[in-house]
């Protein structure tokens, strides 16, 4: 599943904290616009509370996932579903 919670975050510049087998991870690079954790360590995720808290005051990781989450936006998805049905119906 692709969390649209995850994406409306990073839109408004809040990186994310996911963890590995969410489907939403793919599109999160681990250190520039959000952070990649185990759900079962527990240590772990503290420490990554610890970066986004962080993170927060730095706009360079804020800007960062705002963009990221310009790729997903409703131009760009519909742009990328014309370009492959147009494929396909080439197909």
């Amino acid at each position: 599943p692709f969390p649209g919670a995850v994406l409306a975050a990073r839109g408004r510049g809040w990186p994310g904290i996911l963890g590995r087998p969410c489907g939403a991870a793919e599109i999160l690079r681990g250190g520039v616009d959000g952070w990649l954790g185990d759900p079962a360590d527990t240590p772990g995720l503290a420490h990554l509370l610890g970066e986004a808290d962080r993170a927060m005051r730095d706009d360079r990781m804020r800007e960062a996932a705002r963009a990221g989450a310009m790729r997903f936006g409703l131009g760009e998805t519909a742009r990328q579903m014309t370009e492959l049905y147009g494929a396909l119906l080439r197909a």
